[in-house]
C-alpha cells in the first residue's frame, strides 16, 4: 500500500484521472484496502480515485486507524466523494477504538 501511495503522490498515477483504465471503469467490482489508513491526504486521494472512476464498483472496504476526534471528519470526507457507481457500498472498519464497529455508507 505504501508503495502505491508513494507512486500516487509522485504523479505517476495522477495522470490516470484523465485516462482511466478500461478495466477500472468496466470490471472492478470490489476493492479492499488491507492496510489500515489514517486519513492522510495521499490515502484519501487514492480512495477518491477508485470511487470516482469505478463504474461497476459494488463494495469498497477500508480499515481506519485514527484518533477518535478525527473519525467524523474522515467519515464526512468519504461521504462527500462522488461515486461513479451509484450502488457502491463503502465499508469502514475502525481499528482499536471500536474493534467490532463497522460503518457502512450506501
Amino acid at each position: 500500500m505504501q508503495e502505491l501511495l508513494d507512486e500516487f503522490m509522485n504523479n505517476e498515477l495522477l495522470g490516470l484521472s484523465s485516462s482511466v483504465p478500461k478495466c477500472l471503469r468496466s470490471s472492478l467490482e470490489y476493492v479492499e484496502l488491507r492496510t489500515w489508513i489514517s486519513g492522510a491526504e495521499a490515502e484519501m486521494k487514492l480512495v477518491k480515485y477508485f470511487l470516482e472512476n469505478s463504474a461497476v464498483l459494488k463494495k469498497f472496504t477500508l480499515g481506519l486507524r485514527c484518533k477518535r476526534n478525527e473519525e467524523s471528519i474522515i467519515f464526512m470526507e468519504l461521504l462527500r466523494f462522488k461515486r461513479c457507481s451509484a450502488s457502491c457500498e463503502v465499508v469502514v472498519d475502525l481499528e482499536e477504538t471500536y474493534p467490532t464497529m463497522i460503518h457502512k455508507f450506501l
